[in-house]
């Protein structure tokens, strides 16, 4: 299996690429009643700040639309300086905030409930925003008309 170590580094030239092989991450377990290789299972920590966010939201986060993907790691551009929450752990008032910025905005939007189904722009990525903000590029062959469109019988 493959990993990069030093993620926490915004640097990429930093970062470690390197390798365990599968045996290494291997026990023996009982499972009906015969030996099997596994891979060891590794528990959520309960006493981590990951989960200690999570705990703090998770009743409100039942109803609310919260959701936010911070999209894969980004190089360059925007939140091509944050890290993900698997290598640094989320800052929870700022989760209580966002929970709370949107909890008021659905119940707000109750009356209508077609609102809900979109969300406010301060509630989305930073990733996620930039993107519905961007300028949308139409390839020339679409914005001249030099193309032509034929149907086919699926096979």
């Amino acid at each position: 299996m493959s990993c990069i170590k030093n993620l926490g580094e915004s640097d990429a030239k930093k970062w470690i690429a390197a390798g365990c092989p599968l045996p290494a991450m291997m026990g023996i377990e009982r499972r009906a009643g015969k030996d099997k290789p596994v891979i060891t299972k590794s528990l959520v920590k309960l006493d981590g700040g990951m989960f200690k966010c999570y705990e703090a939201v998770r009743r409100k986060w039942a109803y609310l639309d919260c959701y936010q993907s911070p999209g894969p790691i980004q190089f360059s551009g925007p939140a091509s300086d944050l890290l993900n929450f698997m290598v640094k752990d989320p800052d929870i008032e700022n989760f209580l905030y966002s929970t709370d910025v949107q909890e008021k905005y659905e119940s707000k939007n109750k009356k209508n409930a077609h609102t809900n189904l979109f969300r406010q722009v301060s509630q989305l990525s930073i990733l996620s925003r930039s993107r519905i903000r961007a300028p949308i590029t139409i390839p020339d062959t679409l914005t001249n008309g030099n193309y032509t469109l034929a149907g086919i019988k699926k096979y």
